[in-house]
């Protein structure tokens, strides 16, 4: 490509984010359906095309999540915290598990332990999330039209 026409391209490709930045922050095009932003936290996101958006997400820090039927989840999460920059925030490490829950109707299930520590601490908290995935109880799950026993 010669370089005149990669300087407009370039300076196309720019101009075509900066009119969907204002389009965003002007509101235009935001479906109310897969839009949320948190006035307290300052914090916004739309969900994908695709994907629902969820406000019932049982943590306090998490904000809303975004749900996939395939089962895929993105959560939106904001917090106060020290860390002067995002490599100082957290370190993660995650476990993976597929078992097979119901094998005469094909049924399985993804179990995800996640561990996440300000980077400095990983090193602490590795053996007890090892620890965890040691000591994880795998049974199988109630089926839904199963009563459940009362301490469970």
């Amino acid at each position: 490509m010669h370089r005149g026409a990669r300087i407009l391209f370039v300076l196309g490709a720019a101009g075509a984010l900066l009119a969907a930045a204002a389009r965003w922050s002007s509101g235009a095009g935001q479906n109310k359906e897969r839009h949320f932003f948190s006035a307290r936290a300052g914090v916004g996101a739309e969900a994908p095309v695709g994907w629902t958006l969820s406000l019932h997400t049982g943590y306090g820090n998490v904000l809303c999540t975004f749900l996939h039927p395939g089962g895929s989840r993105i959560s939106l999460a904001a917090d106060r915290t020290a860390a002067k920059d995002a490599a100082a925030l957290v370190a993660i490490r995650q476990y993976y598990l597929v078992r097979d829950v119901d094998a005469a109707r094909g049924e399985r299930q993804a179990v995800i332990l996640t561990l996440s520590t300000p980077a400095g601490d990983l090193g602490a908290a590795s053996a007890p999330f090892d620890w965890v995935i040691a000591h994880l109880e795998l049974e199988a799950p109630v089926r839904p039209e199963a009563k459940p026993d009362a301490g469970r």
